[in-house]
């Protein structure tokens, strides 16, 4: 009843209802159709946090100013720390969701332009963190800086390459941050109106019906806002909005609060604090190591000493951007099932698959020349498992009869596939193959895995159903109060805790001040969260305790790390 009272005030005074956007069924709040919203969350973050870090920032001394903003600015450390964070936590959270979305065909008509722009602003947000590395002015940003200027004269030659590297780093060292400086802002500035503008076009078709509801045809195009089953966006969607950007917000200052109780053994390119160590192996920040692997692929490079890099660099920074941006062209089917679109699903999981090998094998083992048999002994595998699990489970769709040995066939192909190319490596004097094996068996496992998922969606699944005429009085069960309860008293005393550390060192326990801040964002989150469930109790009545309470667990997890490892 208070939680209605509330709502209805605000509708009153700010006409709320009228907010011209989709509303979607009950059914629809969870994060597989919301992973969006941890990206906007991430980036809201990282825009506050960004703002606040400009007063401090002084591009005549970046080291010096890093330091200073880490240990003497008030919360200084906090600040900076976190914005570090939320930049994994976005560029992850932007790759999940490119990829989700490219395996259930929501680039379809009519979101084509949706997609487009989405791709454009995930390589944009790319381009402004591996910026935003470099502000540090540490030993990862000086490598960073000259390994970029580096490939980028390799790639394009000295004329153009060196014009380039001097408009974006300057070729005078002293300028060199200003002009970092100027880029992070410019395109954290572009990234934001490319944001905005993405969603502005996604709310014009809202998301894509769930394929359970259409059998994955991609009609009906849009949800029907006609439907009996639709949730108000105010409160509704607001609410479970709010409490996945508090909840992502603790988490990223979880991770944070962590990173520096644990910082001594990390792997440099994830301390929160700069790397100033001598030994450390030049390489740039860890979403461009994809990239860095490909340049050094030795095969690729060109007989030309003015661009002998080019063909890398067209492997590596422009063949991904243009696939995904003509993935709307090459699939005008009208199927969204993933074992209907053969060519984009296939080169999907490539591509998801190899920059997370590609990653991987950079950074356990960097700057080597790579020959072409070490890179097929890593990217072999996965394309064996894909291409022959795909053709098996599509013929499987059609209706053909697939017999165990022909299945059993196919794993032998694979395996034996790879066996084959590991011999032939070894036989061609090619040594220490360790890492490649491995991140090679990695990529055939997440192939496997790929192909589970793929075999998990050949019947679609019953989908979910409001139930109607629900009890209007009906309650909540009393353990999800107790919660809600027992959240609030955390907020509290995170509150009082932050008050207290502002007044007597908020230099000296920043850990402790991500911790509790940390801790008052997950609570508001599971609070929030708690809102919601009452808000909807009426049209999705409680499921039992476990699934419940899963939301909630996270601050209690969060409890448990902030006793025993931090405070």
């Amino acid at each position: 009843m208070v939680v209605e009272r509330v709502v209805q005030w605000l509708k009153e005074r700010t006409n709320i209802d009228h907010v011209p956007f989709i509303k979607v069924p009950y059914t629809y709040f969870n994060l597989d159709l919301w992973l969006g919203a941890i990206v906007a969350a991430s980036f809201f973050w990282l825009a506050l946090t960004g703002l606040l870090l400009i007063l401090y920032y002084r591009p005549e001394a970046p080291l010096e100013s890093t330091k200073q903003t880490l240990f003497e600015r008030p919360f200084g450390g906090v600040l900076l720390t976190s914005h570090l964070y939320a930049a994994h936590f976005m560029l992850i959270a932007t790759i999940i969701h490119a990829f989700r979305n490219l395996f259930k065909g929501i680039y379809k008509r009519p979101r084509e332009l949706v997609w487009i722009l989405g791709v454009i602003t995930g390589f944009m947000a790319l381009q402004t963190a591996f910026f935003g590395y470099s502000l540090v002015g540490d030993r990862i940003a000086k490598e960073a800086i000259n390994i970029g200027s580096t490939l980028t004269i390799r790639s394009l030659g000295e004329q153009l390459g060196i014009y380039l590297v001097s408009a974006v780093f300057s070729l005078n060292p002293d300028e060199t941050y200003y002009r970092v400086f100027a880029m992070h802002v410019i395109f954290a500035t572009i990234l934001f109106l490319l944001f905005v503008t993405h969603f502005g076009l996604f709310e014009q078709h809202g998301p894509a019906p769930r394929e359970e509801e259409t059998n994955w045809s991609i009609e009906p195009e849009k949800i029907d806002q006609k439907r009996k089953d639709l949730a108000p966006w105010f409160p509704v969607n607001f609410v479970f909005v709010l409490s996945v950007t508090f909840t992502v917000w603790g988490l990223i200052l979880l991770v944070d609060s962590l990173a520096m109780r644990f910082a001594d053994l990390l792997p440099p390119l994830f301390k929160p604090y700069p790397v100033e160590a001598e030994d450390f192996t030049p390489m740039p920040p860890w979403f461009f190591l994809f990239a860095y692997r490909i340049f050094q692929f030795t095969f690729l490079t060109l007989p030309s000493p003015t661009v002998p890099q080019l063909l890398q660099f067209i492997v590596a920074m422009v063949l991904p951007p243009l696939i995904l941006i003509g993935l709307p062209f090459i699939d005008r089917g009208k199927s969204r099932h993933p074992l209907d679109r053969p060519l984009p699903v296939i080169l999907g999981a490539l591509m998801f698959i190899y920059f997370w090998q590609l990653t991987i094998w950079a950074l356990i083992e960097p700057g080597i020349p790579i020959r072409l048999l070490q890179a097929l002994v890593v990217l072999l595998p996965p394309a064996l498992v894909v291409f022959i699990g795909y053709r098996i489970l599509r013929r499987i769709r059609l209706g053909h009869h697939v017999t165990p040995k022909e299945i059993l066939a196919g794993g032998i192909i694979a395996a034996g596939g790879t066996v084959l190319i590991i011999a032939s490596a070894a036989l061609a004097g090619i040594t220490g193959l360790t890492e490649e094996i491995i991140v090679g068996l990695l990529g055939f496992g997440m192939g496997a895995a790929f192909l589970g998922w793929l075999a998990g969606k050949m019947e679609p699944d019953e989908p979910p159903k409001v139930v109607e005429n629900q009890d209007p009085d009906a309650a909540l069960p009393g353990y999800l109060l107790a919660v809600a309860v027992i959240e609030l008293f955390l907020a509290l005393f995170a509150l009082v805790g932050l008050v207290a550390i502002a007044i007597i060192d908020p230099v000296a326990f920043m850990i402790q001040a991500a911790g509790l801040l940390a801790l008052l964002f997950l609570a508001a989150g599971g609070l929030a969260y708690s809102i919601f469930r009452a808000l909807v109790a009426e049209k999705l009545p409680p499921a039992d305790p476990f699934t419940e309470l899963k939301p909630h667990l996270l601050v209690f997890i969060a409890v448990i790390l902030l006793v025993t490892v931090i405070l």
